[in-house]
């Protein structure tokens, strides 16, 4: 926040100086477009970060919904094809619970590494 304010002034301050030479002003507006961008792309980084954490979290829960779903549908079913048809797909869901926990588990991590605060916020 301190930063912000400081970059800023700095831009207002320059805008408003008659006596500071062209080539300043220019300097210094462009110094404030690109922190401008710059804090723009770490704002949608951030947003992407968090949008992946979820999206995987749904993911894990969906598998898990299924396998649960499949292993009752195998309960219920009367003869033993169905009920084979049932099991198969709970444990097709199941491993496909199992890869994802496992491709993903340092993701968490990882993500929360550029988490937080941005810097002048």
């Amino acid at each position: 926040m301190v930063e912000q304010r400081i970059v800023h002034q700095e831009c207002k301050r320059v805008r408003r100086n008659d006596s500071q030479s062209l080539l300043l002003a220019y300097e210094v507006t462009a110094l404030c477009l690109e922190w401008c961008k710059a804090r723009a792309r770490a704002h949608r980084w951030q947003e992407e970060c968090s949008l992946l954490e979820e999206e995987m979290r749904r993911i894990k829960v969906f598998f898990g919904w299924q396998a649960r779903y499949w292993t009752e549908m195998a309960a219920v079913a009367g003869t033993e094809g169905p009920r084979a048809y049932g099991c198969r797909q709970a444990a097709m869901r199941q491993s496909m619970l199992v890869y994802c926990e496992n491709a993903w588990k340092d993701t968490d991590e990882y993500l929360h590494l550029g988490t937080g605060p941005l810097a002048g916020e």
